[in-house]
């Protein structure tokens, strides 16, 4: 499926529809298959409309883990970001992040980006940006209010437990500054904007975030109510220097 689906992105999109290059695309692969997924990287790496890889957080096993390295072998070797965009969590052979299945849609939206969490948590402390310093990564529609909480958790345990991962070599978020990016949407907004903008000071957004709209689905951000009055170079370097940036535009 994920090999009839990148055919037909470049043959009615981004070679048939797309006269100006405006459209960019992402190479859709199968996780669960790392090696087939790895072919499938291989084929259309070389296009020049392509700028990342795409796959589902539905896993078997954290994104940390050894079984995936001919994804990030892939993706290093052509430089190609890598993107995780939520789905498929207990759908066929994939794991639910959540203890137990839910049972309405409010509950499983609001918990999806537990499973991102888990991802950033293993691919950390596996090591994976040592053993793969080229590799960039992009979550996308996994919010953003829980990274800076999770990183300071982290960071923590690290100081006092990294002789369990010697080879985690600086604190885990240093590795998320230089190699993770985050999309915006869905962007968890308070009533208070201040309380936002603090937020956003704590994650450093300025480095870590792009801004996504999710246009068409019910709960897209749009570009001028996403984010209250942000200082100027903030706004250039989320609305568009950092995507830029990360895929070379």
């Amino acid at each position: 499926m994920a090999a009839a689906f990148n055919a037909w992105l470049v043959e009615t999109w981004l070679d048939g529809a797309n006269p100006d290059g405006a459209f960019k695309g992402s190479i859709t692969i199968a996780q669960q298959d790392p090696q087939r997924a790895a072919e499938e990287i291989e084929r259309w790496a070389g296009h020049r409309h392509i700028v990342q890889v795409t796959m589902d957080s539905g896993a078997r096993m954290p994104f940390g883990q050894r079984y995936y390295h001919p994804i990030y072998e892939a993706c290093e070797r052509h430089g190609l970001p890598l993107s995780i965009h939520p789905g498929t969590e207990g759908m066929g052979i994939n794991h639910q992040p959540t203890p137990g299945y839910p049972t309405r849609y409010i509950e499983w939206h609001c918990s999806m980006s537990l499973s991102f969490q888990a991802h950033l948590i293993s691919l950390l402390t596996e090591g994976v940006f040592e053993r793969f310093p080229g590799l960039r990564l992009v979550l996308v529609e996994s919010g953003v209010a829980w990274l800076a909480p999770l990183l300071w958790r982290l960071d923590s345990y690290w100081k006092a437990l990294r002789s369990e991962v010697p080879w985690v070599r600086r604190p885990p978020s240093e590795y998320v500054r230089d190699h993770v990016r985050l999309g915006t949407q869905p962007l968890e907004r308070p009533d208070d904007d201040r309380h936002l903008l603090a937020l956003l000071d704590m994650m450093d957004a300025a480095e870590l975030l792009m801004f996504s709209s999710d246009y068409p689905h019910w709960d897209f951000d749009s570009p001028t109510r996403a984010f209250p009055k942000l200082p100027a170079d903030v706004r250039q370097a989320i609305f568009s220097d950092n995507a830029r940036r990360l895929y070379g535009l």
